[in-house]
């Protein structure tokens, strides 16, 4: 039924984000807060500007007309007089206790405004435009790797896990992946917790439906004999997060040891994978060449043994051998090998 603040398919089509091109949002983003009480933008505001530097694409404050995301109070999304500005942007919904609950698979931030739950829900918007966000001039991956930049991501639950593990500080999260469950991500502990069979996981990972906030009190109140170890899920993030235009390797590597494959999920052919590479000295090229597989297959592979430490970046160069010293002539004798340079 149709009311003055809209019908239910209304209220779904204007928040449904449009599918933009692949590179067609150029950083900075626009992000516009609507709806808000005065005090409400002003903190807002301050925790935009505050962000800078800290999201994984730099936003700034816009006019609501122009920005790709708008941080949206729960009361105007049923007011129809608002259809004009949510219809086509990606929403992330500004929600009282007192609000009525949102939907499944919505952003969602608490009042009041805080800067980490902002960044975090910002970073999750990110994941959700996916590609259409315009990265920087394609370089050779051997040189991206080099400076330690991460290519661009496709908006999957594995790339976020990605970027989450490539912090340089400990960053613990809760996810809830639509259709799956929940999972919260304890990265200073080495350990994560799901609420959905861990055979699904993997699946999961493919997920780009999920929402990633930073409440995870529920799983650090349990000991780690009761948590799952994060290898699994750094394994599996690096299989399933691997970009295969821009495979994320040095330019040469060497695969120290093989994978506990009794611990961590895995493919027939990872145990060939390991077996044929193990131990030597190899570029990309000359690995798929030795395996006679494909380059995507190989360097998922090898990209999920990097980001357990299984695999290092070879010396360019090999260490020049140490000067031998030069031969004891036979005709010294026993006195003078002994008292050496007192001898003279």
């Amino acid at each position: 039924m149709d009311s003055e603040l809209g019908s239910r398919s209304e209220v779904r089509e204007r928040r449904r984000p449009p599918a933009w091109p692949a590179g067609s949002l150029e950083p900075p983003l626009l992000v516009a807060g609507l709806g808000l009480l005065a005090h409400e933008q002003a903190a807002f505001k301050a925790a935009v500007l505050a962000l800078d530097g800290k999201t994984t694409v730099p936003v700034k404050t816009g006019d609501v007309a122009l920005a790709q995301i708008i941080v949206a109070a729960a009361s105007v999304l049923r007011d129809s007089r608002f259809n004009a500005a949510l219809r086509g942007r990606l929403v992330i919904v500004y929600r009282h206790e007192s609000d009525p609950p949102v939907r499944g698979d919505d952003l969602v931030i608490n009042a009041p405004v805080r800067m980490a739950q902002l960044g975090d829900a910002l970073n999750a918007a990110f994941d959700r435009l996916g590609a259409a966000i315009r990265s920087a001039a394609p370089r050779p991956a051997a040189d991206a790797t080099a400076r330690g930049e991460q290519p661009q991501q496709s908006g999957t639950l594995a790339n976020a896990l990605l970027r989450i593990f490539a912090q340089p500080h400990h960053h613990d999260a809760h996810v809830r992946v639509v259709g799956f469950g929940s999972m919260s991500v304890l990265t200073h502990r080495g350990r994560y917790l799901i609420d959905f069979h861990p055979s699904r996981l993997r699946e999961a990972m493919r997920c780009r439906r999920y929402i990633i906030s930073g409440n995870c009190d529920a799983a650090r109140a349990l000991r780690d004999s009761e948590l799952r170890p994060l290898q699994e899920l750094r394994w599996l993030a690096a299989l399933e997060g691997h970009e295969p235009a821009q495979p994320r390797l040095p330019a040469r590597f060497r695969l120290l040891r093989w994978p506990d494959f009794s611990l961590l999920p895995h493919d027939h052919e990872h145990v060939t994978l390991a077996a044929l590479l193990s131990g030597q000295t190899l570029d990309l090229q000359s690995a798929c060449r030795l395996c006679d597989a494909e380059p995507a297959v190989v360097a998922g592979f090898l990209e999920a043994c990097q980001a357990l430490g299984h695999l290092v970046a070879a010396d360019r160069a090999a260490p020049e051998p140490a000067a031998e010293a030069p031969p004891t002539t036979r005709s010294q004798g026993l006195l003078q090998r002994l008292l050496g340079p007192f001898a003279h």
